[in-house]
């Protein structure tokens, strides 16, 4: 109906008020492109949505790790001594975010030194004392 009343407000080339193939054609081009720009606007939308969601989240893990660096530490070690790779995988991971923590501390506190060693080739940094 919309598509109608707006073809039938611009100028129209039959007598009878009916449109031209072209004027519909044009007019239908002109709708898909409307909706494709809004649709793209809402798409990055959703995704700046999804960006800052996700920014909020990493924070608070941030927060948690910063509150709690033993129990952490405790985990990446229990990872470590389970010699699978998923684990070893969940443990990089959880020693690279430990590192982004502002508040993290440059040494290792443990006495494994195969734990020592395998935390070490990750954060790139040696320890400043071990014990």
């Amino acid at each position: 109906m919309g598509l109608m009343r707006r073809l039938r407000s611009g100028p129209s080339t039959l007598s009878d008020g009916q449109c031209t193939v072209v004027e519909l054609s044009d007019a239908a081009a002109d709708i898909r492109n409307e909706r494709e720009r809004r649709e793209e606007a809402e798409r990055a939308a959703e995704k700046a949505r999804r960006e800052r969601e996700g920014a909020l989240a990493r924070e608070k893990q941030f927060d948690e790790l910063a509150r709690d660096q033993e129990a952490a530490w405790t985990r990446v070690h229990a990872m470590i001594d389970t010699k699978r790779q998923s684990e070893y995988d969940a443990a990089v991971k959880l020693l690279k975010d430990l590192q982004a923590v502002p508040s993290a501390p440059t040494k290792l506190r443990t006495s494994r030194s195969g734990s020592l060693t395998y935390a070490n080739s990750v954060t790139g940094s040696p320890p400043s004392s071990i014990g």
